[in-house]
């Protein structure tokens, strides 16, 4: 069975888009459960292609 990598990677970056498009100013500024970034900070590295080590997928 094939897998189609790019097409997942789209696919999950359109759900993520859908999930952070309704979020409120408060909850943009609310803290990750990483106690050191905000999720703000978190669509910022994700959207670069970074991750947080400390989940293991930096």
């Amino acid at each position: 069975m094939s897998v189609d990598a790019k097409a997942l990677a789209r696919a999950e970056r359109a759900d993520f888009a859908d999930l952070i498009a309704v979020l409120s100013d408060d909850q943009w500024q609310a803290q990750t459960s990483l106690a050191v970034d905000r999720v703000a900070d978190v669509r910022g590295l994700m959207s670069r292609g970074h991750f947080h080590p400390s989940v293991g997928l930096g």
